[in-house]
């Protein structure tokens, strides 16, 4: 049975290396083949230990054959787990399909987070499609997180809305605005300029 040391070793040079200079979706059941050989509790650091830095160095096939390996063996996914899915899901083809991972949490127990809606709010804001960011934004409210902080998201898509001609967007920003106006503590510097460019556009 590895003892801690030889486990902390596994995840600082094994895990990490392997990911960064192979990751290869092919080879991602042989390492999760390894995983299952440990002890119960260091078997599922492990694997969220690979899914993380798969994630880290952009190896999202393979990352998403780990998760697809973790459900198969019903290896259970914590937060942490799924805030990596975020990430994952905001930047692959399965974006548009980011409402079925809030359905897999509820299924495994968990309530979506601002911290797991905000990849895909700012994958969409990135990718120029400003009223799907608005959407998912409006979702997330709607789920009941409305009450954490969302700020940098708000800052970004007031950016991006910037110059904008369509009145439709224009108004989602206005009610950003109005949001702005509930927090109680004093906006960023940042957040203040983004304001000033939207009204001196």
């Amino acid at each position: 049975m590895p003892r801690p040391r030889s486990y902390s070793r596994l995840v600082r040079s094994g895990i990490r290396n392997f990911c960064e200079t192979s990751g290869k979706a092919n080879e991602i059941p042989e390492l999760f083949n390894q995983f299952l050989r440990l002890p119960e509790q260091y078997k599922i650091a492990s694997i969220d230990s690979a899914l993380y830095w798969l994630s880290y160095y952009d190896r999202n096939e393979a990352a998403f054959t780990l998760k697809k390996l973790m459900e198969e063996h019903g290896i259970p996914k914590s937060y942490s787990t799924y805030s990596v899915l975020a990430k994952l899901y905001s930047r692959s083809s399965h974006k548009a399909n980011y409402k079925t991972m809030f359905d897999e949490m509820i299924e495994d127990g968990l309530t979506p987070t601002a911290r797991h809606y905000v990849p895909f709010v700012e994958a969409f804001t990135e990718r120029g499609d400003l009223m799907g960011a608005f959407s998912c934004l409006e979702e997330m409210q709607q789920s009941g997180v409305v009450r954490e902080r969302s700020i940098d998201v708000h800052t970004a898509l007031v950016r991006a809305c910037t110059g904008q001609d369509s009145q439709q967007l224009q108004d989602k920003v206005l009610e950003i605005f109005r949001e702005f106006r509930a927090y109680r503590d004093l906006l960023s510097n940042d957040t203040l300029e983004a304001i000033k460019m939207w009204f001196d556009r």
